[in-house]
């Protein structure tokens, strides 16, 4: 599938993954079918895996049989996950296999065959329309199922359960931010990317008192390229956001190693503009994740997923889509047969960019022994909507000589992890 995104003016440019075949033929074949594949990872700054339990609860609906544990209150709204979605037809059953090496999956829909790291979705048949005798799930009318089951992709008939229009799998896997953020005393932000993969589109969000502001930085080169596994298609050189005059070259997709570089990363900086609202900062989104591919009902749940993580976010959040080769490291693919075009698009949310992040919990974890009541409450609720980014700091803190630090701390971890309200301390 071939595209050309250099010249788009827009907000925000999304890479999307070459096809991994090297060459496809120049006629291809009747009744071929392409694979487009999305997923979002959401990751807190201090922690070193995308996803966690805790920082992230289950929104599926109960028939998708979940290890998560759901959100609390109830919600429809998206949660992040993969989607695999199948665009044509194939005359002979399709299997899909998406493993996980260092990760593990906490749910697939339809369900799938899983083995070990693996999932495996067997002997698809696609059809036009929803297979003769096999039903789809219902769900409410509000629920974000229905905007995936309104895309135009093949239906899928598996060897057990109900047809779906696409396959879902929710992934949690240890991935480190390759961010190095800085804060100088002027508030001035610059960034490096401290890892062997490069990172496109980077983008900033800072909340203000009653606003936001944004920063663009464009493609991110790594500290320390590799050999590149295979073709891509990121433009040489891609226009930075209209909000910014900022750098914006990207080299071509590299397969990561697995170790962090030990090469120098450069700092560059990021100017932040003033914005509007959460909704108007991230639908800008939608019409470049169409040009890639997405279909636009997905880039609506993406965007949603953005726009809700942004609600909930007190310090920076950065925003970036993976390179083509770390997508490929960390959740390999394999479908048989082959389709004649693959295309995978992993965004990655990093929520507490900010350094202060971590000094800020332990302040409040100190504050947690404070003489007044007042203060006490204070930092334990500060705590409390700090979520599961705290919650490393907490644990050790449970362990505190400090009576009082120790059962506050303790109770925190409960609460967080448990999802209910804070209440009063």
């Amino acid at each position: 599938m071939s595209r050309s995104v250099s010249s788009l003016p827009l907000i925000v440019l999304l890479a999307a993954s070459a096809p991994i075949a090297t060459a496809a033929p120049a006629t291809q074949p009747a009744g071929g079918f392409e694979l487009r594949e999305w997923a979002v990872f959401i990751l807190d700054a201090s922690q070193n895996t995308v996803n966690p339990d805790g920082l992230v609860t289950s929104t599926l609906p109960s028939f998708a049989a979940s290890r998560r544990d759901a959100a609390n209150p109830p919600s429809h709204d998206a949660s992040p996950v993969g989607i695999v979605r199948l665009i044509g037809n194939s005359e002979k059953p399709v299997d899909i296999t998406v493993e996980a090496s260092a990760g593990t999956f906490l749910s697939s829909w339809p369900p799938a065959d899983k083995r070990s790291k693996q999932l495996l979705w067997r002997n698809a048949k696609l059809t036009a329309g929803t297979p003769a005798g096999q039903g789809i799930e219902a769900v409410p009318d509000d629920h974000w199922f229905h905007s995936l089951r309104s895309a135009e992709s093949a239906y899928l008939s598996l060897e057990r359960g109900p047809a779906e229009r696409f396959l879902l799998y929710d992934v949690q896997m240890p991935y480190q931010s390759p961010l190095t953020v800085e804060i100088g005393k002027d508030h001035s932000i610059k960034v490096a990317n401290s890892g062997h993969a490069a990172l496109h589109h980077l983008t900033f969000y800072q909340p203000m008192e009653k606003s936001w502001s944004l920063g663009t930085v464009g493609d991110l080169p790594a500290a320390a390229a590799v050999p590149a596994s295979r073709p891509s298609t990121v433009p040489a050189a891609v226009p930075a956001s209209v909000f910014a005059d900022s750098p914006a070259t990207a080299p071509a997709s590299t397969m990561p190693s697995t170790l962090p570089s030990t090469q120098p990363a450069t700092l560059v900086t990021v100017t932040m503009t003033a914005a509007s609202g959460p909704s108007d900062l991230t639908d800008p989104w939608k019409p470049v994740l169409q040009k890639l591919g997405v279909a636009e009902a997905d880039s609506g749940v993406m965007v949603s997923i953005l726009a809700n993580t942004l609600r909930d976010s007190h310090k920076l959040t950065a925003v970036y889509l993976m390179d083509d080769g770390e997508f490929d490291r960390l959740l390999p693919l394999e479908v048989v047969p082959e389709p004649r075009a693959i295309t995978r698009v992993g965004m990655v949310i990093v929520r507490n960019s900010d350094p202060s992040a971590g000094s800020d919990v332990d302040d409040l974890i100190a504050q947690l022994a404070d003489p007044a009541w007042s203060r006490r409450n204070e930092a334990y609720q500060a705590l409390a909507k700090a979520g599961a980014s705290a919650v490393p700091k907490l644990r050790a803190a449970a362990k505190s000589k400090d009576v009082e630090v120790a059962w506050r701390a303790e109770k925190l971890v409960a609460t967080i992890e448990s999802g209910k309200p804070a209440g009063t301390n």
